[in-house]
């Protein structure tokens, strides 16, 4: 089936190095967004209790638009520059440059489910191993709904806009995630960690 080499060493070699909206409340999320000393921790951090999975995943399963709350609007010539950087170096593999979804945590174990039927294991799929990322390249075969971008919109768009420039890529539509659990979440507001101020986008 077609997807990315999720091993760090066989990615492609334009992949190796590059350029790097509103809370949510819940009465679980309050934990993290109502932290009496919230400023020493990463965006990262605070949202690592909802996190499912650090997956490669297809960008064309991925949606700016939101259920709840209103996404950005995308900044083009941002955009523009994030593809100029991109013909340079790309770093879709690199923790700090993942992009962070939302989904159900259904979906995600019926994800995990077909890979194991496919003969792939873990002892534990949340456990970030980097190189060795899963691949949820048939994610729109296992599951209908398109997931949500929360932070990433334009790197998104740029790695389009990158790839059409290379006739297309094929293979190449992927970006590695940290995706976090739907259901732990309000609509997105001021001060969340799944979206914050992100100056890649």
């Amino acid at each position: 089936m077609p997807g990315p080499a999720v091993k760090r060493g066989a990615a492609s070699s334009s992949d190796q190095r590059g350029p790097n909206k509103r809370g949510c409340r819940s009465e679980t999320a309050s934990a993290i967004t109502s932290s009496a000393s919230p400023d020493h921790l990463s965006l990262r951090d605070r949202a690592e209790p909802y996190r499912l999975v650090t997956a490669i995943f297809p960008i064309d399963a991925l949606t700016p638009v939101w259920k709840r709350g209103t996404n950005r609007s995308l900044n083009v010539p941002h955009q523009r520059r994030l593809c100029h950087a991109f013909r340079r170096e790309l770093r879709r593999t690199d923790l700090d440059n993942a992009l962070r979804l939302t989904c159900t945590q259904q979906e995600v174990d019926r994800m995990i489910a077909e890979l194991e039927r496919q003969g792939q294991g873990r002892t534990d799929w949340k456990h970030r191993t980097p190189g060795s990322w899963p691949s949820f390249m048939d994610w729109m075969r296992v599951n209908a709904p398109r997931v949500e971008l929360m932070a990433g919109h334009h790197r998104v768009e740029a790695l389009k806009e990158y790839l059409k420039d290379q006739g297309g890529a094929a293979g190449e539509r992927w970006w590695l995630c940290d995706v976090y659990d739907q259901g732990e979440w309000g609509p997105p507001g001021p001060g969340c960690p799944l979206v914050g101020r992100d100056s890649r986008g």
